[in-house]
């Protein structure tokens, strides 16, 4: 087996489902018979409840952050085959202050993978809103970095931040961070949310994936019923639009290491 691939999916913005494309991807590339392992790298664990999890004193991404544990050791089945994760417990709050203290504290989740990567086709990081020693742990690690934008809440200062940041890592930190692509979310026409889209493209042309994720009902019924909305609703729009977008993510990808 070749070496994971590990995508970052990070924006210091909150509410502009990184969580939920995480898992949406998770899933579709586990469904395409890729073994894929998702992260939860933030401390509210929403990625770690979708997966039913709830153990609480379970070890997990703060171990694995802090060397206290192996990779091995804390990755766990979900219901998907083909789909394991590693949880997130409040305990991972303290890791931001912690990793202060260490040195080499941006390389500890390369170092913690590094063993680990024939073992797994995808590695995708769930980051929490921030820009901090946990997100930067995260692009030290990673290949890719993919960036959802909740078009109404757009801000281009706020998507420069972290351009500038993804630069600075690849440049001082990760040489081989090879990549970034903006995901359109949440995108409602109701809001007539469509001209943003369009002109966010202007702005940033090929950046920004020909997919986009509409607000839908689906989807939040998918959370609510602990499944991905590509297994609850398999033939509803946001399903579709899930899979179309984790193609077209992996076809970049291809595209990448082929120029490479």
């Amino acid at each position: 087996m070749s070496k994971a691939l590990i995508i970052a999916i990070c924006n210091q913005k909150g509410g502009c489902a990184k969580t939920t494309t995480a898992i949406e991807t998770g899933a579709c590339l586990a469904a395409s018979g890729a073994r894929v392992l998702l992260i939860d790298k933030d401390h509210q664990g929403n990625l770690t409840e979708a997966m039913g999890f709830v153990e609480e004193e379970a070890a997990g991404t703060y171990e694995l952050l802090m060397g206290r544990a192996r990779l091995e050791e804390v990755v766990r089945e979900s219901s998907i085959e083909n789909l394991y994760f590693v949880p997130a417990t409040i305990d991972l709050s303290a890791a931001e202050s912690e990793l202060m203290g260490l040195i080499g504290r941006e390389q500890q989740l390369r170092h913690a993978l590094a063993g680990s990567l024939d073992k797994y086709d995808y590695i995708i990081l769930d980051n929490p809103p921030s820009l901090g020693v946990i997100v930067i742990n995260s692009l030290t690690a990673a290949d890719y970095v993919i960036i959802p934008v909740q078009v109404f809440r757009f801000a281009r200062k706020g998507l420069d931040r972290i351009i500038t940041f993804f630069d600075l890592v690849q440049k001082r930190l990760n040489p081989d961070l090879k990549d970034w692509m903006v995901l359109p979310t949440m995108v409602d026409y109701r809001r007539r949310d469509e001209e943003k889209v369009n002109r966010l493209r202007e702005q940033l042309g090929d950046k920004v994936f020909k997919s986009q994720i509409h607000v839908n009902s689906s989807v939040i019924e998918s959370q609510e019923a602990g499944k991905p909305v590509v297994l609850f609703d398999k033939h509803g729009v946001g399903a579709k639009q899930y899979r179309s977008f984790a193609l077209e993510m992996a076809e970049w990808i291809r595209a990448g290491k082929s120029v490479g």
